[in-house]
């Protein structure tokens, strides 16, 4: 899957109810108000990798989130004001998340992270006291790089590419890599690039990786991920990528977070996750250079 390709992808596999109606509620609304939005986290990865590619689904989760380019914090109000307007939202607890209402007793965590004019740097404080901050690193270039899916009859929204993703899922392990709930996300991301639409890249533009990679079909895709990855990443998100990956203890201790990440830990699996994150990091540094 290219991620500049402007194509508008189908879904091979409906989306569950418990993720289409938050996900058509937060869109009608996102559209009717008009701020530049796309779909990250779980869900993205989730629809791409199974519901577009047939792939086999990661880690289950029932939340959603949503990247919002806002100009201001009153942006972020009204935005959430509108949601709550609809009777079909309630406020939580954590001021950037609304709960879907969809049954008695049932709701759907959504997150809203803005991003855009109510940045400082790469982050974000949230009013009035500041005192919650969040890295929003990487979520211009998602949006930028995100790509259009039909996920109704009457609905295509925009949902984060793969290689944005994986951007923010590096910048997102940084930050709260104690928790290490993001590995799995990499892991999966890592493994099934090529299978997601890229293996007839990497038969023809790309053969040079494939054969470089022993016609290791996932480790090429690997390789091709990192390289997509820098394409869209501006300046500053490619030095912090490539430092963080160039730090031996922090590269490291991803990968070992990487291997935890399956059920799996024997040697040659872990010897498959070092050549995954290696090839990566090479696709995203070596092979682009000349940039």
């Amino acid at each position: 899957m290219n991620s500049t390709s402007h194509r508008i992808f189908q879904l091979l596999k409906p989306l569950s109810p418990l993720v289409l109606e938050p996900l058509k509620a937060v869109a009608q609304t996102a559209n009717s108000l008009g701020p530049p939005y796309f779909l990250a986290g779980a869900t993205a990865r989730d629809l791409v990798l199974q519901n577009i590619f047939g792939r086999p689904p990661g880690k289950l989760t029932r939340d959603l989130d949503f990247g919002f380019a806002l100009s201001d914090w009153k942006e972020f109000e009204n935005l959430k004001a509108a949601l709550i307007s609809t009777a079909r939202f309630k406020p939580d607890r954590a001021i950037q998340r609304v709960l879907y209402q969809r049954s008695a007793g049932i709701s759907v965590g959504v997150d809203l992270i803005p991003f855009g004019g109510v940045q400082d740097g790469s982050v974000i404080s949230w009013p009035p006291n500041n005192d919650f901050v969040m890295n929003v690193a990487g979520f211009r270039e998602a949006l930028e790089s995100a790509i259009q899916v039909q996920v109704d009859t009457d609905l295509v929204i925009p949902v984060a590419s793969l290689p944005g993703l994986i951007i923010l899922k590096l910048f997102a392990w940084a930050d709260r890599k104690h928790e290490k709930r993001d590995a799995p996300d990499i892991l999966k991301i890592l493994a099934d690039y090529a299978d997601a639409g890229n293996e007839d890249r990497l038969y023809t533009d790309e053969l040079p990786l494939l054969e470089a990679a022993g016609f290791d079909v996932p480790i090429a895709g690997a390789r091709l991920l990192g390289k997509d990855a820098r394409r869209i990443a501006n300046r500053e998100t490619v030095a912090s990528i490539a430092e963080m990956l160039a730090d031996p203890s922090l590269k490291q201790e991803l990968l070992n977070h990487l291997v935890q990440a399956s059920p799996r830990s024997d040697k040659s699996f872990a010897s498959h996750c070092t050549l995954l994150l290696d090839n990566f990091q090479g696709g995203f540094t070596d092979d682009n250079r000349s940039d």
